[in-house]
């Protein structure tokens, strides 16, 4: 895990640590990209500290409420406010497979299931998972698809940067050949 004197400062525009570099995010970069989905910067992942017990029933409230976004989802997670479940290892199997076969594979894993199943935690775990043990450089999208120039100007960057893949994950209800269709673009 990353410690906070790792995060990017609050007048830093953030950054995004990489396996073999730093991707700088400008405030230009984020202002385009976000417009679409979230970066998921260094600052998304260090792990949040608890002061105390009324505060840690407070977090973990809001977390379970649902209240806050994916930042707060991922979070929740940090904390261990959530519980892991069977699926999960298949989707990371699903993930890392299609992650070593880069770039020769769709570059495309779906997840789907019946509502409260878990899916969105998941996600959020993955995005952890994705940016602290694979350093790779991770954008959330939430109930549509984000706009492809965005994402593309952010995976131009981050290659510059010397990441090998970027990781797009959207939180929607689509059909699947939406994000297919998404991907080959």
């Amino acid at each position: 895990r990353y410690s906070p004197d790792q995060a990017a400062s609050p007048d830093d525009p953030g950054r995004v640590t990489l396996g073999s570099g730093v991707l700088n995010i400008t405030p230009a970069l984020r202002l385009r990209v976000e417009a679409s989905g979230s970066i998921v910067d260094d600052e998304w992942t260090v792990e949040p500290s608890l002061v105390n017990a009324a505060e840690a029933d407070i977090e973990f409230r809001r977390f379970h409420g649902g209240l806050g976004g994916f930042r707060l989802l991922m979070e929740g997670v940090l904390k261990g406010f959530s519980i892991r479940r069977e699926f999960e290892s298949d989707l990371w199997r699903a993930v890392q497979a299609n992650l070593d076969r880069h770039p020769k594979s769709d570059g495309t894993v779906v997840l789907y299931g019946q509502s409260g199943t878990g899916k969105t935690l998941a996600l959020a775990r993955a995005a952890i998972h994705l940016r602290l043990q694979s350093k790779l450089p991770v954008l959330v999208a939430t109930s549509r698809l984000p706009n492809y120039q965005d994402v593309e100007v952010f995976c131009e960057e981050a290659e510059k940067a010397g990441a090998d893949a970027t990781v797009l994950i959207v939180d929607a209800n689509l059909p699947a050949h939406r994000y297919k269709d998404f991907a080959n673009g």
